[in-house]
């Protein structure tokens, strides 16, 4: 690549003439600069797609020897209406053997022995909605965590 004078990189960025700054260290190349309303055309949009919200915990059935395995709200639930699914999110650590999320009425199912911070499991829910239960299993013992009810 050939190397660009700094007349060219502020010609490049349109930075001529504005109070900005250009940084460069080894191969990296920041620029800083101040725009205003009339040099910059941005749409904002909102995001269609719902919050998710934290279930509650409804059903929690895991003995007591296993239930420090799962703190509350330790998992979200995502209604995809236009894909009908319902993707269940870790957003806490799950100390379990196993977890199982089931859309009840679908009868769908997808588990993990393997529940992280950051995974999620997706099941297929009835056209008509129902609920979505999710099971964790504790040295050999399975219990209900955590249920949710779909639209």
């Amino acid at each position: 690549m050939d190397e660009m004078s700094q007349d060219q990189v502020e010609s490049e960025f349109a930075m001529s003439g504005k109070r900005s700054s250009i940084t460069i260290d080894g191969i990296r190349l920041s620029v800083r600069t101040a725009l205003t309303d009339d040099s910059v055309d941005i749409d904002f949009v909102q995001s269609t797609e719902p919050t998710p919200k934290p279930t509650a915990q409804i059903g929690r059935d895991l003995p007591e020897e296993g239930a420090d395995a799962v703190p509350d709200d330790a998992f979200e639930f995502s209604y995809r209406e236009d894909q009908g699914v319902v993707r269940v999110n870790f957003v806490k650590a799950v100390d379990a053997d196993e977890v199982t999320v089931r859309a009840v009425e679908a009868d769908s199912e997808a588990s993990t022995t393997t529940p992280g911070v950051v995974s999620s499991l997706t099941v297929h829910v009835a056209s008509s909605g129902g609920e979505v239960a999710v099971t964790a299993t504790v040295d050999g013992v399975s219990g209900e965590v955590a249920r949710e009810e779909v639209p």
